[in-house]
């Protein structure tokens, strides 16, 4: 994986100008989690066995190159810890839970590959209610740590008439929730013609007799269309907890984010429930949430041409035009990893979560900046600037210079507004001394 990397020299060869004027946070709190352990952190609810109790279910997966691996003896080890801590809607902990897990290989290549998943699942037994739940992955080895937070709402499942556990997706249509090694969270990576079959798997609950469940679903995209008609069966009921297992057609999907809709019924009653999952294809980043988005995305290291071959590719062909595009940037194209696609849109994603306000972060020119150089060796931070005015004849509310040591540049952003909303002052500074 490649940690620094400046895309300035790959611009002025293929011409591409960034825009002018955008929209950028003060602080970059997270710029220094670039290059740190990326992970997928899902969390679930469903009935526990005690009706007092509602069953969090938390799912943790992160590929092989994400970790340090050792060579020991004839393979290759790597170990993680994972920390979780569950706080009630007052901030209070109510409950804790550490583990260390280890990854082990055969070969060297299986290190560097963003395929192979390493999966850790978990359940606590809480009263229902709101809660925050807080995971810090630690690699073992290089010390690295990355700490994420989900909210989650705990069903009371008690309650009479049907009631729909949390969603989870499955490649086993023999899963069972007590166990933790058939499980993935919603980040599902399709491998094309690889892939197992794809379950939505689900339970419902109902205290009132009922001989069977008729349940219809669909798939949305992100832009709220579906993508298939709607499906309908019928489940015969099985006490009280009947467990549904639906198939996902992911051959059918392309790279993108989807939301599942559920419905359920019985003579007098129907509920509702949906959730949201996403694929990506073979040797696609795992920062790459929609294929559409992830070509316009292109704009700071492609040209026009370029951009539009792709976009107007025949239909199902455009992932196949988007991955050999790649293919021709690829510094090691003897490995399955394509480090400079991979370091490119991990900058989009930084950009995206440290830079958007009224448009995405990538759009703006902090974000342009971040995503060609890479974050800055230093920040020079005025956040109030009203008296003084030393880069621009035009009132300046305040401003930011980014030093980067290495190439001699510096780049200056003003806020001439006084709402955050920084542009970029010498744009020219891009293109020179190449």
């Amino acid at each position: 994986m490649i940690k620094k990397i400046c895309l300035g020299g790959v611009l002025t060869l293929v011409g591409v100008i960034g825009p002018i004027g955008s929209q950028a946070q003060l602080e970059m709190i997270h710029v220094q989690n670039v290059g740190m352990p990326r992970f997928f952190f899902e969390v679930a609810g469903a009935a526990a066995d005690s009706l007092d109790r509602s069953r969090l279910y938390i799912s943790v997966k992160v590929s092989n190159d994400e970790l340090q691996y050792l060579k020991v003896e004839d393979h290759f080890e790597a170990k993680y810890d994972v920390d979780l801590i569950v706080l009630d809607r007052n901030g209070n902990q109510v409950k804790s839970k550490s583990c260390r897990q280890r990854s082990i290989v055969k070969t060297y290549e299986q290190t560097n590959s963003n395929e192979l998943m390493n999966h850790f699942m978990t359940q606590l037994d809480l009263p229902p209610g709101k809660y925050e739940v807080i995971c810090k992955l630690t690699d073992v080895d290089s010390k690295k740590t990355v700490t994420r937070s989900k909210k989650v709402t705990l069903q009371d499942f008690s309650t009479s008439g049907i009631n729909i556990s949390d969603i989870l997706f499955v490649e086993d249509e023999q899963f069972q929730l007590s166990s933790s090694q058939q499980t993935s969270p919603l980040n599902i990576k399709s491998s094309g013609k690889i892939m197992k079959q794809l379950f939505a798997y689900f339970e419902i609950y109902n205290s009132r007799p009922a001989n069977s469940y008729k349940i219809s679903y669909n798939i949305r995209d992100f832009r709220n269309r579906k993508v298939n008609k709607d499906k309908k069966i019928t489940v015969a009921r099985t006490g009280f907890r009947t467990k549904v297992f639906l198939p996902i057609p992911t051959q059918k999907l392309s790279t993108a984010q989807y939301r599942l809709e559920v419905s359920v019924a019985d003579a007098n009653q129907k509920k509702k429930k949906s959730r949201v999952f996403q694929l990506r294809g073979l040797h696609v980043p795992v920062f790459i949430t929609n294929i559409d988005q992830a070509i316009d995305q292109l704009r700071y290291i492609a040209n026009k041409k370029d951009i539009e071959k792709i976009r107007k590719a025949p239909k199902g062909q455009k992932g196949k035009y988007f991955q050999e595009f790649w293919k021709h940037m690829d510094p090691t194209p003897g490995t399955p990893v394509n480090e400079l696609m991979e370091e490119y849109y991990r900058r989009v994603e930084v950009a995206n979560r440290e830079f958007s306000r009224f448009r995405a972060g990538w759009k703006t020119d902090m974000g342009m900046i971040y995503i060609i150089f890479g974050a800055p060796d230093d920040v020079e931070r005025q956040p109030y600037n009203i008296f003084s005015n030393p880069y621009s004849a035009r009132q300046v509310y305040a401003y930011e210079i980014w030093y980067y040591y290495d190439i001699q540049r510096r780049f200056i952003f003003a806020d001439f507004q006084g709402f955050g909303d920084y542009s970029l002052v010498n744009p020219v500074e891009i293109y020179e001394r190449y």
